[in-house]
């Protein structure tokens, strides 16, 4: 139990008031989604899912994020969320879902919530631990493509089972989550800046929301996750033109800018100089 969570629990006590409700077990599973299977639903349980191979997306609010294997994303109580598979790669995942008030502050502590709800496991065989807790039976055999009940006890002990899981590569606290999730949007830009990227592009990269990405960049690196972007851009275009037989249309497309006309624009708002002058004034770089 974390410090925060360990507070309030003796605050409501002390106040006379019920604990937040212990974890209780709804249901586990895994399911081969055929083409493009598609839900959409609202739950009163968290449901968390993990994919083993395939593909497919998610949305938990506007942005949708494109999940593969030793990814996952969560439902949470009484929001709206829709999740389909790839119709080319359907993806195979199994899940868990659980009811209680605790559920919140547990997935706190791994960096989970509303405006984050998507994950990614670095563990190797971290998918293939998973998937043999979801799908093993009472008599120690595993079972496939079905919901597999389990007496409340042993319920509760599989929830702190998967989240234990879980936090061998989620748990940090989560001031590291989101210095993370910023790192992850920066690495994406450095591999894909010259193809038309856009910060939506990021946002999914990062396995977060976009409003939720801009906080984070503001906090992070002072700039908007726009600006950063542009500003990279920028500076990649910067030395491209130093090079005399490289046409401004060429930089531009090479560095993401398909109009060679808005390129110019921003170039020009940002430098103080046009690209086709700049070989001449390189007076200095976006910081």
């Amino acid at each position: 139990m974390s410090q925060l969570v360990k507070q309030l629990y003796d605050e409501r006590l002390a106040r006379g008031e019920t604990p937040p409700s212990e974890l209780v077990f709804y249901n586990r599973g895994y399911q081969e989604c055929p083409s493009g299977h598609y839900h959409m639903s609202v739950r009163n349980y968290y449901l968390i899912h993990v994919v083993l191979k395939g593909k497919g997306w998610f949305r938990l609010g506007r942005d949708r994020v494109v999940l593969g294997p030793g990814e996952g994303f969560t439902m949470f109580p009484d929001l709206v969320g829709e999740y389909q598979a790839d119709e080319r790669e359907p993806w195979t995942y199994c899940w868990i879902g659980f009811q209680g008030a605790m559920g919140a502050y547990h997935l706190q502590d791994l960096g989970i919530s509303p405006a984050r709800p998507c994950f990614r496991l670095t563990g190797k065989n971290r998918p293939d631990e998973i998937r043999g807790l979801l799908t093993e039976r009472a008599d120690g055999s595993r079972g496939e493509d079905q919901t597999y009940a389990v007496n409340p006890l042993e319920g509760r002990g599989i929830i702190y089972r998967y989240l234990g899981i879980l936090s061998r590569d989620l748990y940090g606290g989560e001031a590291e989550n989101t210095v993370r999730y910023v790192h992850e949007a920066i690495d994406f830009v450095k591999k894909n800046f010259s193809q038309p990227i856009r910060v939506t592009d990021m946002a999914r990269a990062a396995g977060v929301d976009r409003t939720y990405l801009y906080t984070l960049f503001r906090e992070h690196t002072g700039k908007t996750p726009k600006e950063y972007l542009t500003d990279f851009r920028l500076r990649a275009a910067c030395e491209l033109l130093e090079r005399r037989d490289i046409p401004v249309k060429a930089a531009a497309r090479s560095v993401g800018y398909e109009d060679e006309l808005n390129f110019s624009r921003i170039f020009t708002e940002k430098m103080g100089v046009r690209p086709s002058r700049w070989r001449d004034r390189k007076n200095y770089l976006p910081s």
